[in-house]
């Protein structure tokens, strides 16, 4: 883009932006219309640290996510207050649920048993509070956010251990991987129903308990089901209240494409999941 080589750069990172700007080009940035970007909790194992709600809640209460935006992003990915990012339409609010709060974090450890060590990780029947996490390979932003998660979690007695496996490694232990309580990740479509897509027990399962939450499968269902506006809007909110109610997803921040466009570029745009869109797009004769 600075070379001229190309007129529009998808994928921009955070460090970047400035670059861009600089030069004269713009940015324009797409909030990606569905699932904001979350750890979403895989529940496959009875005897994890995980299968324990306070444990969940207590990781939720120890994220803080304008940290993550401020330390390692920018003003250009939102900050999440739900389970869909901003734009989706009929989201509800779950940023009550979302408040950063270190004493509440430890508190509900102690509760559930988990006592600190003398290197201030706890740990509980012998067994540290540990979390193998991978780097996704799907978004350019995740070690970064990863490792500022890594120090925060790190202040309620949370360990996480990062690894940075390839494409294949990373889908193969996935599928395999013992370890595995949480997933980065999201899926994008401009319908609340993304969240039946991702959690109902009978599509992607996301959660892979061993037995469904039944409630949720219902609300998931209901919402799907319902014409009305308001009505659907009110179920999607009950969703929602539920999902972070019982600790299933720890949102990191809402997902965005951040494109760099030429000055020589003219009516750019993208459709509602950010795939470029070049039908009107033109470019200045002389590339100004």
């Amino acid at each position: 883009l600075k070379s001229g080589e190309a007129q529009v750069a998808r994928n921009i990172a955070p460090y970047d932006e400035e670059t861009i700007t600089a030069d004269g080009g713009t940015l324009i940035t797409i909030p990606v219309q569905g699932e904001t970007n979350d750890l979403t909790v895989q529940l496959i194992d009875p005897a994890s640290p995980v299968a324990d709600r306070n444990v969940r809640l207590a990781l939720q209460a120890a994220t803080d996510r304008t940290e993550i935006n401020q330390s390692v992003l920018s003003p250009n990915y939102p900050i999440p207050t739900g389970a869909l990012v901003k734009g989706t339409p009929l989201r509800g609010d779950a940023s009550s649920y979302l408040v950063y709060d270190l004493d509440k974090a430890k508190k509900l450890l102690d509760d559930a048993g988990w006592k600190p060590g003398s290197d201030g990780i706890r740990s509980k029947d012998g067994k540290r509070l540990s979390f193998n996490l991978r780097v996704a390979p799907y978004y350019q932003v995740s070690q970064s956010v990863l490792e500022v998660l890594q120090s925060q979690w790190r202040k309620a007695g949370a360990e996480v251990k990062l690894t940075r496996p390839s494409l294949t490694e990373y889908e193969s232990q996935l599928a395999d991987a013992k370890d595995w309580y949480w997933t980065q990740g999201q899926t994008s479509t401009a319908e609340p129903s993304v969240l039946r897509t991702a959690y109902d027990s009978e599509q992607q399962d996301v959660l892979k308990a061993p037995q469904p939450d039944k409630k949720l499968n219902a609300l998931l269902a209901e919402q799907s089901a319902e014409f009305d506006p308001v009505k659907r809007k009110a179920k999607i909110q009950e969703i929602e209240d539920h999902i972070f109610s019982q600790g299933y997803s720890i949102p990191l921040y809402d997902e965005t494409q951040v494109f760099g466009v030429a000055p020589s570029v003219h009516g750019f745009t993208t459709e509602s999941t950010a795939r470029s869109w070049l039908y009107d797009t033109w470019v200045s004769p002389g590339g100004r």
